[in-house]
């Protein structure tokens, strides 16, 4: 008897372990502070999005799901946190972590209003679909503009206490220009657009100095497909315009994006000018007007590609083309010095990759190669009231090559430290050129060469603290290595940022930054551009980087009304 008993429970315990074999297993935890979460409903799905099984986490945040495939999605769902969708191979998944939804306060729902903006980890973050100022924008940019502290000066934005503002995607920095950038944006809808964080002081991470507005994209759901184009037209003096297209196709693990635009552009500005110019100690009073006009097709492609292994792992390629094949620009000058005429033809093209990997243990590796072509052809005539006449042909280049690479990587340690660290490097190459033909009269010209190498090298180590009571703060230095041409710098920034948010009513963000100027390739050469017969441009050898400090504070009222400094 006693044999058969112990036959039997052998086989009930073989049986167990079986079934607890052939389960999946999992552990639900909250974001900010780690402890575990109850009650979550989690749906399990093959990987063609059927429904299989449900389960339901335990006081210790556990979860089983008995149903086994190899490969499926996890739906995990729960009243006070995000909705969250895992991709995973395998019976035991990580730790899943859900964030808090911004009206949950001490398991107190919050129904006397939507809030659109929190301070988390030291910056801002506005949730875009319930901020007020979006509901009106048809796009992106326009969204953006509408956001408190930022404001737009001719397709730049500015960030209300800071130098400069840089704006990323995805966390890190686009290899876009500015007006690539404000095209990008301008193309992409509202309802693609899942948060906007505003940084006063950004983290090394983020490989850019200063203030910092990071736009972060939606994540499509399996099998999705959303397209749109739209076009304009314009009239200011001139008939203007352009056409746009994007489409976005999710399939299964894998997202495509495609954006093309085409814009005609035509301008005419007016700029007077009143000076009284000293000369041999006798003052001129010079008086002239200035009519620009400049008209081109500018055509931007930008498209992506990103693969998901899992929830937390991904790879991304993408490339990003600027063509402007034609671009006429033109300076007509009157007044009581001079009547000229300036004609300039310009050609430019710009191409880029970009190749990032992101794993589920905290790495994150990526770099980039672009490369830009400038071909410009210049004439300028000028006849003076005393009837002389300066006359020149002038042809122009520029080539530039940039490659750059970077890695990071973050641990999450025990009583909700996180540690961070990380390194990157860049090397650009600058060769251009300026030739004089033709030229007449008494009018200062010189042929210039260069070809300028510069090397940026970047090492950090950073640290980010959080606590239950509602603070958190982040430290980091950056050391820099600079050299270009003759010139070589070592340099450590430091950064810091303080939050403290006791209550959703009431939260107070302080951040220090420092934000490194760089002078463009152009403005360091000893070469001169003649605006007109009058106005020049020299530049400035020698130029060498600016570095500022900035202190700003923040203080959040009910999450809607920001005061700051």
């Amino acid at each position: 008897m006693v044999r058969r008993l112990t036959v039997f429970l052998l086989f009930v315990f073989v049986f167990i372990r079986v079934i607890e074999a052939q389960s999946i297993i999992g552990t639900l935890v909250d974001d900010d502070t780690q402890q575990p979460i109850e009650g979550a409903t989690i749906l399990l799905q093959a990987a063609d999005s059927a429904y299989i099984g449900t389960s339901v986490s335990g006081t210790d945040g556990v979860f089983i799901l008995n149903n086994y495939v190899k490969e499926y999605c996890l739906v995990i769902q729960h009243f006070s946190y995000q909705t969250k969708r895992v991709l995973n191979k395998g019976m035991i998944v990580d730790t899943i972590r859900l964030i808090p939804k911004d009206y949950v306060l001490d398991e107190i729902v919050i129904k006397s209003g939507r809030p659109f903006v929190r301070v988390k980890d030291g910056h801002l973050e506005y949730n875009l679909s319930v901020f007020p100022g979006s509901r009106m924008a048809t796009n992106a940019y326009e969204a953006l503009v509408k956001l408190p502290g930022i404001q737009e000066n001719k397709g730049v934005l500015a960030l209300a206490g800071a130098e400069k503002l840089t704006i990323i995607l995805n966390g890190k920095p686009s290899t876009m220009n500015v007006g690539q950038i404000e095209t990008f944006l301008r193309n992409t809808p509202v309802n693609r657009v899942e948060k906007v964080e505003v940084m006063y002081s950004a983290p090394p991470e983020y490989h850019v100095k200063g203030a910092v507005l990071n736009v972060v994209m939606k994540r499509s759901d399996n099998y999705f497909f959303q397209g749109e184009i739209c076009g304009d037209y314009k009239n200011q003096y001139f008939n203007s315009g352009g056409m746009n297209g994007n489409f976005r196709l999710s399939i299964s693990k894998a997202i495509l994006d495609v954006m093309y635009s085409a814009e005609n552009n035509k301008s005419m500005e007016y700029m007077d000018l009143y000076s009284k110019h000293t000369l041999l100690g006798q003052i001129y009073n010079i008086e002239q007007n200035e009519q620009l006009r400049s008209k081109y097709w500018n055509h931007n492609l930008r498209t992506a590609f990103e693969y998901d292994f899992n929830e937390e792992s991904h790879v991304s390629i993408s490339y990003t083309g600027n063509y402007v094949p034609f671009r006429h620009n033109n300076s007509l000058t009157t007044g009581n010095y001079q009547i000229g005429n300036v004609d300039k033809y310009i050609n430019t093209r710009m191409h880029n990759v970009t190749v990032r990997y992101k794993s589920e243990f905290g790495l994150d590796i990526g770099g980039d190669y672009t490369y830009y072509h400038s071909d410009n052809n210049q004439n300028l005539r000028a006849n003076f009231q005393n009837g002389e006449q300066d006359y020149f042909d002038m042809k122009s280049g520029q080539r530039v090559d940039r490659y750059s690479i970077y890695a990071d990587q973050k641990h999450r340690l025990t009583r909700n430290w996180e540690l961070g660290y990380g390194a990157s490097f860049q090397f650009v190459r600058d060769k251009d050129f300026q030739i004089y033909n033709q030229v007449v009269g008494d009018i200062y010209t010189q042929n210039t060469s260069s070809d300028l190498k510069e090397t940026t090298t970047n090492f950090y180590v950073s640290m980010n603290k959080k606590s239950k009571t509602g603070a958190s703060f982040f430290v980091s230095a950056t050391g820099e290595y600079y050299t270009i041409s003759n010139y070589h710098k070592w340099a450590i920034y430091p950064q810091a940022s303080f939050s403290y948010s006791r209550s959703l009513s009431h939260m107070f963000q302080l951040s220090l930054s420092t934000n490194k100027t760089y002078p463009s390739y152009w403005n360091m050469q000893s070469s001169v551009n003649h605006l007109n017969g009058y106005t020049e441009l020299h530049g400035t050898p020698g130029l060498k980087p600016m570095t500022a400090y900035s202190l700003n504070g923040n203080y959040v009222l009910k999450q809607k009304y920001i005061f700051g400094h």
